[in-house]
């Protein structure tokens, strides 16, 4: 069977140099629109134009209509300097991939009372959210509403004890490939890259240590990645229009929301409610 050719159109800067070295690997996660690869224990993410840029995203140029079809968790990957091959399946032309910078920078042109007001127009979107998402107070299972009020407490009142406490009850929470309580973490490191960033290296270790073989590889390689302050397309939108007016926030949430079953929501859910406890008085 003749592989099917493609060609990367960007790559995210946290795995950009995974790919100047010949690596090994296997297929961890198929989708319609995208494939998860473990590359020797780094977590990669081959995705369709329409997902945008992330920290561990190849995004294609171009997906043909069901070319991830005939990709399985049975396949091994063979990564070479300049293109990635999914054995018999998918060969990736990396050659002229542009790096895509995923560091979010800290937010400096908004003061306490705006961001908080921004915010505001951040929770009429997750009253949208999916009914099963963290989102909803009202329906929060215990274990979650537990590890969200002590984050909460955590982040406004600094105390390592009662954000590892956080940490143990969210980490590996609700199921799927990255579980609720992972995505409300990952969007509390978000939210402290950008207003606190000082606090994010210590919050980060414990975060961290918290998910050391209690979660799945690829939520690891999301926390990660949000713990060095590196986030998708869609939260840079976001991030600009913190900095600047109402215009297009709301459409910005809503593109970030619509990601996974619930993980935009809850990813979402986690930054507004570290942010509030970061700003309150």
């Amino acid at each position: 069977m003749t592989a099917l050719p493609l060609a990367a159109r960007s790559i995210g800067s946290p795995i950009a140099s995974l790919f100047s070295a010949a690596r090994s690997g296997q297929v961890i996660a198929t989708f319609e629109r995208s494939c998860y690869l473990d590359l020797n224990g780094h977590i990669v993410a081959l995705v369709a134009p329409e997902l945008l840029n992330g920290p561990l995203n190849v995004v294609l140029a171009h997906l043909p209509s069901k070319a991830m079809s005939g990709v399985s968790t049975t396949h091994r990957v063979r990564l070479s300097p300049g293109s990635v091959e999914i054995e018999d399946v998918l060969m990736v032309d990396l050659s002229r991939a542009e790096v895509w910078n995923a560091q979010l920078p800290p937010l400096i042109r908004v003061d306490r009372d705006a961001l908080l007001g921004r915010l505001d127009v951040i929770k009429t979107v997750l009253a949208d959210a999916p009914a099963e998402s963290l989102a909803h107070a009202a329906s929060r299972p215990a274990r979650a509403s537990e590890g969200m009020d002590a984050l909460y407490s955590a982040l406004r009142h600094p105390d390592a004890a009662t954000l590892a406490h956080a940490a143990d009850r969210l980490v590996g929470f609700g199921l799927g490939l990255t579980p609720s309580g992972d995505d409300v973490l990952a969007g509390m490191l978000i939210a402290l890259h950008l207003v606190r960033p000082a606090a994010a290296i210590a919050v980060s270790d414990i975060v961290k240590e918290a998910a050391r073989g209690r979660t799945t590889r690829i939520s690891i390689a999301y926390l990660e990645a949000a713990s060095q302050g590196n986030a998708g397309e869609a939260w840079h939108t976001l991030a600009r229009t913190l900095e600047g007016t109402h215009d297009g926030m709301r459409t910005a949430a809503r593109r970030i929301m619509a990601f996974g079953e619930t993980s935009g929501a809850d990813m979402l859910t986690g930054f507004v409610l570290a942010a509030e406890a970061l700003l309150a008085e």
